[in-house]
């Protein structure tokens, strides 16, 4: 409509505001085109606690993907929540993520916040399974829910469970697994699984696709797994069915002979490949971490160890720096991994996000 009176006070207005939102909404566009920080894929661990300036600062010249507590870091300072808040604004993100490795039994990080609970180890419910697998089922399912409602008030995203591989005695996972009966192993982990997400937690089946027939404990040892391919789609496969419908899944260390029989599966083209295509998984592959005896590679340092995993098929690395490493030092291992996996990674969880 033409304006009837000349110099209308309403129409200068008018155009006045319309510029200032269109050259708001044209800078809003640019800054996130050209100044959005692209996220590392790596899961650091935190390494004081309550954090320092200088920690503070490397965080942010980084800019992870998420951060893993241990237990030591969980059993001194603030409560993993306050430390959120704090790194949430320092690094001017709501998106980081704070992973742990909670199971129940010999793997509980919980205790320090609820020392008056009982976290019952997987077996305890594989035992239940065989008078009464339905039962079970929804006591695990029911398990998994109260754990994720432990972790989600203490500021938690993801955990590093259910372990869902199979496993009897004698093996060093001992009461880690549900059960030595993969259908029993992939009903009950995948009760555990939707019990954690109805918390809003996020599930990590692990240790894909299974390191219980090593026999040999991957923090101390590399072991080499003679299974034929029928034997690990019987086995380890099955139990770890139910994994593809969630966003992440972690793997072990070990030599696959009928995968590659060559190379360590983190490092190997070969058994990500299988793991995806047998499992149909389309989700992040974290390994284990790489200070894992498991995972040394003589002569090549933790960032070198980073690239070649990433390179290999990897998504996101846990370099498990010592903690007597500087983070000058550290920053510089981190530099190591190469931009295009960092621009493949930003890439793929975008994706994810508008799935």
């Amino acid at each position: 409509m033409k304006c009837l009176v000349r110099h209308c006070t309403f129409c200068k207005t008018f155009w006045v505001v319309a510029l200032l939102l269109l050259g708001g909404l044209g800078a809003w566009g640019v800054k996130r085109i050209f100044f959005t920080r692209p996220l590392f894929p790596v899961i650091l661990v935190l390494q004081t606690n309550p954090i320092i300036p200088e920690e503070i600062a490397f965080l942010k010249k980084v800019n992870p993907y998420g951060i893993l507590f241990l237990k030591n870091s969980l059993e001194q300072g603030i409560p993993p929540y306050e430390l959120k808040k704090q790194l949430q604004q320092a690094l001017k993100r709501k998106n980081l993520y704070f992973f742990i490795d909670q199971e129940g039994g010999s793997v509980n990080r919980l205790q320090r916040f609820f020392p008056n609970k009982t976290y019952p180890a997987a077996k305890t419910w594989g035992e239940m399974a065989q008078k009464d697998a339905a039962a079970a089922y929804r006591a695990v399912y029911e398990y998994g829910y109260s754990i994720g409602k432990d972790l989600a008030w203490a500021g938690f995203d993801v955990d590093f469970a259910p372990t869902a591989e199979a496993c009897g005695d004698g093996n060093f996972l001992g009461t880690r697994c549900f059960s030595s009966d993969p259908k029993i192993a992939s009903l009950l982990a995948g009760a555990f699984a939707q019990g954690l997400h109805k918390a809003h937690i996020i599930p990590v089946y692990k240790h894909a696709p299974g390191i219980a027939n090593a026999r040999l404990n991957p923090h101390t040892q590399l072991s080499v797994i003679d299974r034929s391919l029928a034997q690990l789609k019987e086995g380890e496969i099955r139990a770890m069915r139910g994994c593809e419908k969630w966003p992440y899944l972690q793997t072990g260390h070990a030599i696959y002979t009928v995968i590659d029989p060559d190379t360590p599966s983190t490092y190997s083209p070969k058994f990500y490949q299988f793991i995806r295509r047998e499992l149909s998984f389309n989700g992040l592959i974290v390994p284990d971490a790489l200070n894992m005896t498991s995972a040394h590679i003589p002569g090549k340092t933790r960032g070198e160890q980073m690239e070649l995993a990433l390179e290999a098929g990897a998504d996101i690395v846990m370099p498990f720096f010592s903690f007597s490493m500087s983070f000058d030092d550290q920053y510089k291992e981190l530099q190591k991994i190469h931009p295009r996996h960092v621009k493949q990674f930003n890439k793929k969880i975008k994706k994810m996000s508008q799935k």
